[in-house]
């Protein structure tokens, strides 16, 4: 019992459970699934602010309001994420470019 002991201390003849890692195309697809929802939830979040600020705008908001600029740092904000988030997924062949997309309607 004692040598058992030992040649497990030792690190031999021991069984180890390892559990599986996802193949390589599941965790692709994972990742664009999640790229996609991001693109789609951070998209809507700029839209929704968008049509706060004009709606702000258009109800006579003064323009120098702090809350005014607030919304309008943040819309920017959302804006620079969606273009990255678009970028990644035309990395990820999940998208096309806006030129390309004109030049495809021609």
């Amino acid at each position: 019992e004692e040598e058992e002991e030992e040649e497990k201390e030792e690190g031999e003849d021991v069984d180890y459970e390892h559990a599986e890692a996802p193949a390589a195309g599941d965790e692709e697809i994972e990742m664009q699934a999640r790229v996609l929802e991001l693109l789609g939830r951070k998209t809507r979040e700029c839209d929704e602010l968008a049509g706060a600020v004009e709606h702000a705008r258009e109800a006579g908001m003064d323009p120098s309001d702090p809350r005014l600029h607030r919304a309008e740092e943040a819309l920017a904000e959302r804006y620079a994420e969606v273009k990255e988030i678009a970028g990644l997924a035309y990395k990820l062949g999940l998208a096309v470019r806006d030129d390309e997309e004109e030049e495809e309607e021609e």
